[in-house]
């Protein structure tokens, strides 16, 4: 419920007293229904029977079902719907289950999983697969870095090509919508990246040579006996660089609509990047289905328990490709949309398996996500790191949640787009002109 209504925005700080709750991090209506459901979250975890705990855990519930609302509901039903399993997955594991197979599999889960029997009202509490499958999927941690080997499961392998979605043509007024809501914003960028690329590609002149251009100021030394007073024509440096917008598409961008603000900020980057005629391509990931509810289908419950194996196969969505011209299929970008999962570690990769076929020099990766990786970050920590070394600038743009800035070491957090236009200025001139070019004035 907490995480469907949204939480935190800042940090704020610490409350004294050991039992104090650490609510500055979250919306102000969050945090006081977690100060008034306080009391009974400490009942239920120091309860030392467990019909004591399950009957309060129920009146936390009840609580927070009456804290959503009906929006909030309808929209948590439709996330967990099961419906992006592949056929011939349920067709496995219903087999399965007709063998007796994966009762009894279920049954030895289910043991590690409760130590003694959960009772109401005298009867036990029995769960079943969907929902066990539907606890792991909520039950998972939003940023987990411990570590953990990273494991895809055979069924979910797929070389790249099979992973490709070319989406549909979008509505031309739903596009010119965001595009008018950003004119002054893309215009501004535009002017100023334009003057980096200028003073890139400014001629100059350099050296201490016998001819060539007088260099005026250096006259004086004609008096020590030097005359080496002339700098020649330096060739201007060509803008030799390709860029690639990723996208995250994964269901956590529904909450609080974040997945708008990414929507918005993927056509802003590519109405930039189109007007300044550089190369680019937009690409949106997630996989193909819930990794909670193929998990369950393959067996392995409780989900969360399995977290650090992907089980659906992955899914990019190319809304433009490098050799497509951005004009014809430009509306497509409003098909943006939160789907299921996201191992931003993979969707990099991918990404890179295709700059690494352009002839441009330097390559950029832009990936726009809320920060929240499915399973361990620290493999995607790490992806990063590989990157760089590989010469592939990553630029980490974070939606409302600050999590890039554990990941990413170039990275903005958007909340509006002047704060955009400024950051991503930052830190593209620091990656175009080099860190000597960072101190100067426009």
């Amino acid at each position: 419920g907490l995480y469907l209504r949204g939480a935190g925005r800042e940090p704020g700080a610490a409350p004294a007293g050991a039992d104090a709750l650490r609510t500055g991090w979250f919306e102000p209506d969050i945090a006081a229904f977690l100060r008034e459901a306080a009391p009974l979250i400490g009942r239920a975890c120091q309860s030392e029977r467990a019909r004591d705990t399950f009957r309060i855990a129920g009146e936390v519930y009840e609580a927070v079902r009456n804290f959503l609302t009906e929006e909030d509901m309808a929209q948590a039903a439709q996330e967990l719907n099961a419906s992006g399993i592949p056929e011939e997955i349920l067709k496995k594991a219903q087999e399965k289950g007709a063998e007796g197979e994966q009762e009894e599999e279920m049954e030895l889960k289910t043991q590690e999983l409760q130590s003694e029997p959960i009772e109401a009202e005298g009867e036990p509490l029995e769960l079943t697969p969907e929902e066990l499958a539907k606890l792991g999927h909520w039950a998972s941690p939003w940023f987990e870095l411990e570590g953990h080997k990273k494991e895809v499961h055979p069924t979910a392998e797929l070389p790249d090509e099979r992973t490709i979605v070319i989406p549909p043509e979008g509505k031309p007024e739903e596009y010119q919508a965001v595009v008018q809501n950003a004119a002054s914003q893309i215009k501004v960028l535009v002017w100023k990246l334009m003057q980096i690329i200028h003073e890139r590609t400014y001629t100059r002149y350099s050296g201490a040579h016998r001819s060539g251009k007088l260099n005026t100021p250096k006259l004086w030394k004609q008096r020590l006996g030097k005359y080496r007073l002339f700098h020649r024509r330096e060739s201007p440096e060509r803008l030799d660089v390709c860029f690639t917008l990723l996208v995250d598409e994964s269901g956590s961008m529904n909450r609080e609509s974040k997945y708008l603000a990414a929507r918005e900020a993927t056509i802003f980057f590519a109405e930039v990047l189109d007007r300044l005629k550089v190369p680019f391509e937009v690409i949106g990931y997630s996989t193909e289905s819930s990794e909670a509810a193929m998990a369950a289908a393959l067996g392995h419950i409780p989900a969360f328990k399995f977290r650090h194996m992907r089980h659906s196969p992955l899914q990019h969505r190319v809304y433009k490709a490098f050799d497509e011209d951005f004009l014809p299929i430009k509306h497509r970008l409003v098909n943006i949309y939160p789907r299921f999962n996201n191992w931003d570690e993979e969707h990099l990769l991918f990404a890179y398996r295709r700059l690494v076929r352009r002839s441009e020099r330097e390559k950029i990766i832009i990936i726009t996500s809320d920060g929240q990786p499915n399973g361990d970050a620290s493999h995607l920590i790490e992806t990063v790191g590989r990157l760089g070394k590989l010469g592939i600038r990553v630029v980490g743009v974070g939606v409302v949640d600050p999590f890039v800035e554990q990941i990413y070491p170039n990275h903005i957090v958007v909340r509006h787009l002047p704060q955009l236009t400024e950051e991503l200025v930052r830190i593209l001139r620091r990656e175009l002109l080099g860190r000597a070019g960072e101190g100067r004035a426009w």
